[in-house]
């Protein structure tokens, strides 16, 4: 995990164990009501258990590290 993720998880006081291997879809097409698709990718733990959803929205791109900066 990189230093930049782990200094999230602390300042976002994340229970979770920060090493868990994460699976990564990317590009995910989400239509909106207008007609317009936005663009996301998931984060989901490999583990397959029920976890809360964390949802991070950026006008700047999908970029992890841009949107951990506006947390």
């Amino acid at each position: 995990m990189s230093r930049l993720a782990r200094l999230a998880f602390k300042r976002m006081k994340y229970p979770g164990n920060p090493d868990t291997p994460v699976r990564i879809e990317r590009a995910i097409r989400v239509p909106m009501t207008d007609g317009t698709e936005l663009l996301t990718d998931r984060y989901i733990p490999d583990g397959g258990e029920q976890l809360p959803v964390v949802l991070v929205r950026s006008p700047y791109g999908r970029s992890l590290g841009l949107a951990i900066g506006m947390v």
